[in-house]
């Protein structure tokens, strides 16, 4: 494959690998993809993952299939690009452009895989078939975990601790889903997939610190994380409403910021385990025998 940008001030790059990269959303990168004529087998397709992106495959001059300008809601997030080989590419090439939405490559780009069309709806758990059924466990466990704490919250002394450490795994299980793409197994839609990206990260921010506070003894470190931690939560969930209602939010206002604040949040989860001051003083065992 060979990869030519052409950046905005007139200059081109030209890469021979799928290790390329990109300055500015106003470059415009060119894929070509030979297909050797030994390559065909019947209707195939190619497959590939791209974050953040217009993309659109061509044969010669002729539009094949697009994706990414015709979403809902124009999300950003790992679009599933599956193109269909017409016949008569094979000993020629296909070729793809691609508009950037973002400043910066947020994943590795993957060399494309060509396969029949009748198995590309699984492509994107090639290489991750047990942890997808691992994590749709994970999250489906969660589920009823945090219904059944939240059951016994106010009976039980640790159902607080247990309803947390389910809502935090979670949400970490649906942010690694919607990054990874493993989302479109379960709802082949962008929008969907980027959804669950995108709520994963934000619910993360608050449930961290929230979890971590029932870990650590000292008062100040337990109300800092408990205060900082319910308001990024009430952050996440007034994105989700601002989503779901008519108001145009998409997840991505501001998205920098939001990625800044979430890493402050988890470092600040963690550093009580890092650094666990003083161990507190018990009062000695004593035997209630008489002895």
């Amino acid at each position: 494959m060979t990869v030519v940008v052409q950046h905005e001030d007139g200059t081109t790059d030209v890469f021979h690998n799928n290790m390329f990269n990109f300055r500015s959303i106003h470059d415009r990168i060119t894929i070509h993809l030979p297909l050797d004529k030994s390559l065909e087998k019947g209707y195939q397709s190619i497959n590939f993952m791209y974050y953040a992106s217009v993309v659109r495959a061509y044969y010669k001059d002729e539009l094949i299939v697009s994706y990414g300008d015709h979403l809902k809601r124009h999300m950003i997030g790992h679009l599933r690009v599956t193109i269909p080989v017409p016949k008569e590419a094979y000993g020629d090439e296909i070729r793809l452009e691609i508009e950037p939405h973002m400043t910066l490559l947020e994943d590795t780009f993957h060399a494309p895989i060509l396969m029949p069309q009748t198995d590309d709806d699984f492509f994107v758990a090639i290489g991750q078939e047990t942890s997808y059924a691992m994590l749709v466990t994970i999250l489906v466990c969660c589920v009823f975990g945090m219904l059944i704490t939240l059951f016994f919250y106010r009976i039980l002394d640790f159902a607080p601790e247990g309803y947390w450490m389910f809502f935090l795994i979670f949400s970490m299980t649906l942010w690694y889903m919607g990054n990874s793409g493993l989302i479109y197994l379960l709802l082949p839609s962008e929008d969907f997939n980027a959804v669950c990206e995108y709520v994963g990260m934000y619910l993360l921010m608050g449930t961290a610190p929230i979890y971590s506070s029932f870990e650590v003894e000292r008062p100040r470190v337990k109300r800092y994380l408990q205060t900082f931690g319910k308001f990024a939560l009430t952050v996440g969930i007034l994105t989700v409403i601002f989503y779901v209602l008519p108001s145009g939010y998409t997840f991505v206002d501001h998205l920098r910021w939001m990625q800044a604040f979430q890493i402050v949040m988890v470092i600040s989860a963690l550093s009580p385990f890092c650094f666990p001051g003083r161990r507190l003083k018990r009062p000695p065992i004593t035997s209630c025998s008489g002895a």
